[in-house]
């Protein structure tokens, strides 16, 4: 699967929130519970929250699959590069429904692994809600792995309950001059 990134454009992001609320309201329902997904993507994913996120350093993408050009974004990505860490956090990966399980989670986790490469991470990290089988199942599957659990108070009564998983990436030294 061939997956482009292209950055979202400041007049995008009213955009961008309406496909994140979409693709919540779609898939994490029975994980957290409408109320908790509407206070998250009020809180983290609505137009003014990704603004702030952006002025911040971290940068959001959409994911384009090669294959319907033209097509709307089949998906989203928001990740910050944490030189200190050595790391690239992966804050945001959300697919469209008709973009699951056809090799573009996959496609974008490659394209990820080249954007951290080229800014000179040593790994990915990201947080995953614990109950997320199926995120946490393709992960591991591209091989990351449950580093810690962590429950964050996220305020409003809610709390995220994750797992904190990362994936090693190769060191540039050890890849024969690549």
């Amino acid at each position: 699967m061939s997956v482009q990134f292209r950055d979202v454009a400041d007049d995008e992001i009213p955009e961008l929130a309406a496909v994140a609320k979409r693709i919540w309201d779609d898939y994490f329902p029975p994980l957290i519970g409408q109320a908790q997904v509407d206070y998250m993507v009020e809180r983290f994913q609505s137009a003014g929250a990704i603004a702030d996120q952006r002025a911040e350093g971290v940068r959001y993408v959409w994911i384009d699959a090669l294959y319907e050009v033209g097509s709307a974004p089949m998906g989203y990505l928001a990740y910050r590069h944490e030189p200190a860490a050595g790391a690239l956090f992966v804050s945001k990966f959300y697919l469209e429904p008709r973009a699951r399980r056809k090799g573009v989670g996959w496609g974008a986790q490659r394209r990820l692994e080249e954007e951290a490469a080229r800014l000179g991470a040593r790994s990915l990290r990201l947080t995953v809600n614990r109950e997320n089988q199926g995120a946490v199942a393709a992960y591991k599957n591209w091989g990351y792995v449950i580093v810690k659990e962590q429950v964050v108070d996220i305020g409003g009564g809610f709390v995220m309950d994750d797992y904190v998983m990362e994936k090693k990436l190769a060191d540039p030294d050890d890849r024969g001059g690549e």
